[in-house]
């Protein structure tokens, strides 16, 4: 992108941008970007060339790293931890399971040898992470945030980087250390929370287990639609169609074209 900032840099093995106009900062992390769409990475935003840091002296920008680095992370009090819920109930869960779920794939197309397509589908995991965060912070800590292509659980990337990037769950980690009741409160949250993850989890992957096998989905198609003959010889044409694509499978996974 054009606008983006002289100062943003990667290290070796991250991912997020970071800023070199942080000195001091273990993670110095740049406050304008976003998850480019196109590029599948972070980049700078058209406004990084407005970022108030960009040409100010050392003097200025240290007197200004306080409010502007650390006024975007979310901070959660001892006050917010003691109001938070530390248990969604099991249906409460599944419902949010079975909303979010079906959201959190990629559809993709797989041409065989023989010119048969066969649509193929991967987890989006930036999307599971978003609505994982929006459901913690609207299930536990009763927070509000504005969420994206109408769904209730989906946080923008920009919510999402506020919250993440505060560390949020480190913090209710470190409350474990400031008494009985913050103890028993952050244990018994972030646990809940884990089963909630889990659920989540467990749907996505039975979905793409059922999406992604071709020979069960089509065998529900000729059930309903053909005679017990043509039926059968469907399932052999999608069984062979089935090795075809695991043996396409293979040769992708081995660099082969």
């Amino acid at each position: 992108m054009a606008e983006k900032c002289p100062y943003a840099y990667k290290r070796p093995g991250t991912v997020s941008l970071l800023c070199e106009k942080q000195p001091g900062q273990k993670f110095p992390i740049c406050g304008h970007q976003h998850l480019c769409g196109v590029t599948g990475q972070w980049e700078n935003t058209p406004q990084a060339a407005l970022c108030p840091l960009r040409g100010s002296s050392r003097e200025g920008f240290q007197k200004n790293l306080k409010g502007m680095t650390y006024m975007e992370w979310k901070k959660l009090t001892e006050e917010g931890l003691l109001a938070a819920r530390d248990y969604v109930p099991l249906m409460e869960k599944a419902a949010f399971a079975a909303e979010c779920a079906g959201r959190c794939f990629d559809r993709m197309e797989v041409r065989l040898e023989r010119g048969e397509v066969l649509p193929y589908y991967r987890e989006n995991v930036e999307r599971r992470s978003r609505y994982l965060m929006g459901g913690f912070v609207k299930l536990y800590l009763g927070e509000d945030f504005e969420p994206v292509e109408g769904e209730t659980y989906l946080m923008s990337a920009d919510d999402y980087d506020r919250w993440a990037g505060g560390h949020i769950f480190n913090q209710i980690d470190r409350m474990k250390g400031k008494g009985p009741e913050l103890r028993d409160k952050a244990f018994d949250l972030l646990a809940d929370y884990r089963d909630l993850e889990k659920m989540l989890k467990t749907e996505i992957y039975g979905m793409l287990q059922a999406m992604n096998d071709p020979v069960s989905r089509f065998q529900d198609l000729a059930a309903q639609s053909m005679t017990p003959e043509a039926a059968k010889d469907m399932l052999y044409e999608l069984e062979t169609a089935k090795n075809e694509f695991a043996e396409y499978q293979q040769r992708r996974e081995g660099g082969e074209p």
